[in-house]
């Protein structure tokens, strides 16, 4: 879910999480390997639970002056009205002040120099250790959490309400307390199953994020940060990319529970990104066959193209991007009138739809009709791709800003030297899971050529890099001189 500022309960998908989706399809996920055949016991494990404190958890309104500790070990935040103790769920005012430091929290015991050679974020102004031995730090740019060797990153308003932590507090049980400017930010610890934790996702899905008829599962507009009781929905760039992502996990269910449940799941966001290249047929703005929209809307609603205009692509390209598409309609309505769908789809929409369909081929398709359908699918978005010179071609006939995969372009034209590893990998994996989804012998022929005449084998030894955190370059605010 995400507040005005953007706040995420959904998926954070990185450009590192994209190629390893596309090289383990690459590299043969999807060649009927017995994934399941040698189960992985993981038992009971705790999981981090991040919410904003509001007067909903019984907190007074106005700003935390500071916060505590109780003699046992209790979380405690001080407001003009009182000090208030956190009681499992709940925050309840003490009749009395108890005894308390507020002094900033800066625990005596040294963090170890593989925590400090390794943090993700820098510099750290608060730390505090838990009862396990892990370690909570706090800086301008969030929070983060080492134990075992590994840092956990929790920054935004996924996990916080601010990214300056001013302080933070863990208590007995190894929840964390942070004071931010835009209040206080709780990170639970949780004791769960992977079974637990996936029926607790699903609960939250189901209850704000299945996005109409076709049940696009994407984030949510909180209209207060951290109060979940009042929620938007609305689409984004990403409909097919997110729900594609979701049905790979309700893929992955199936094929190691066998549950019901999990497999019409899977199906459904299977015929939501099916949809998504039949909406574009038609109409007075159609497509190329087989083009994939992003999204769409329901045409009784908010014309989508008052926002989307050709004076805001215009300002685009002087701002930002010199190479922005200029394109009108950016949301043409179906044959049927029923949908507004969005155009200028890009590579990382594709790379979730090649992900579900794979999987869902191998793990979940039982019978003849259902691979079928998965079949009909794949030759329609694949064959858009090589009748086009593997590009994405919109309605007015040109390429899409960023679904461009072909030789011409990636390894010709110096512009796109950022995206040609990524890209070589993304087009290669595309038409090895048509292969093998389809039997189709055309697209291995394909990528062959791609590798032997154009060296995309080679382009994959330039990976794209992106900065931050979940990037793997660490993000500082000291540089080097």
């Amino acid at each position: 879910m995400r507040g005005r500022g953007t706040s995420r309960i959904m998926i954070s998908y990185t450009f590192i999480m994209q190629i390893n989706v596309l090289l383990a399809l690459l590299l043969g996920f999807c060649a009927s390997i017995p994934v399941f055949a040698q189960p992985y016991q993981v038992g009971r494990f705790p999981m981090h639970v991040g919410r904003t404190c509001s007067a909903a958890d019984g907190l007074p309104e106005g700003a935390a002056l500071g916060i505590g500790l109780s003699p046992d070990g209790i979380l405690l935040a001080h407001f003009a009205e009182g000090t208030y103790a956190f009681e499992r769920v709940r925050w309840v005012r003490q009749p009395v002040t108890p005894p308390v430091e507020y002094a900033l929290a800066r625990d005596a015991r040294p963090i170890s120099a593989h925590a400090l050679a390794t943090i993700p974020v820098e510099p750290v102004t608060v730390h505090a250790q838990d009862a396990v031995g892990g370690i909570w730090v706090g800086t301008p740019q969030g929070a983060a959490y080492y134990v075992n060797g590994e840092w956990r990153y929790r920054q935004g308003r996924r996990w916080l309400p601010h990214d300056q932590v001013l302080d933070l507090r863990v208590d007995r049980d190894g929840h964390a307390l942070f004071l931010t400017p835009d209040g206080l930010g709780l990170i639970e610890r949780r004791v769960t199953s992977l079974a637990e934790k996936a029926a607790f996702y699903e609960e939250e899905i189901d209850k704000r994020h299945r996005r109409t008829e076709y049940e696009y599962v994407l984030e949510v507009s909180l209209k207060q940060p951290g109060d979940v009781s009042a929620w938007e929905q609305h689409d984004s760039d990403n409909d097919g990319l997110w729900t594609g992502m979701y049905g790979a996990a309700q893929c992955f269910a199936y094929g190691a529970t066998k549950n019901t449940k999990a497999k019409e799941r899977a199906t459904k966001a299977l015929r939501a990104l099916g949809f998504l290249s039949e909406v574009t047929q038609g109409g007075s703005h159609p497509a190329p066959p087989g083009f994939p929209a992003r999204s769409i809307l329901p045409s009784e609603g908010r014309d989508p193209n008052m926002g989307d205009s050709p004076e805001r692509d215009r300002r685009t390209r002087a701002e930002r991007d010199g190479k922005w598409k200029l394109l009108t309609p950016r949301w043409p309505k179906s044959a049927d009138g029923k949908w507004y769908w969005k155009t200028d789809t890009s590579s990382d929409e594709l790379d979730g739809h090649y992900f579900l369909y794979g999987l869902y081929y191998d793990l979940v398709a039982e019978t003849d009709a259902e691979r079928e359908e998965v079949r009909r699918i794949v030759r329609r978005v694949t064959d858009h791709l090589l009748a086009n010179d593997y590009a994405l071609v919109d309605h007015d006939g040109t390429k899409t800003r960023w679904g461009v995969f072909g030789p011409n372009d990636i390894n010709l034209d110096p512009s796109w030297w950022v995206e040609r590893g990524l890209n070589s990998l993304s087009m290669l994996t595309y038409l090895r899971v048509a292969q093998h989804i389809t039997g189709d012998a055309r697209y291995g022929a394909a990528a062959d050529t791609l590798i032997e005449k154009h060296g995309y084998n080679n382009n994959l030894m330039f990976p794209k890099n992106t900065p931050g955190v979940g990037g793997g370059i660490k993000v500082t605010t000291r540089w080097p001189s």
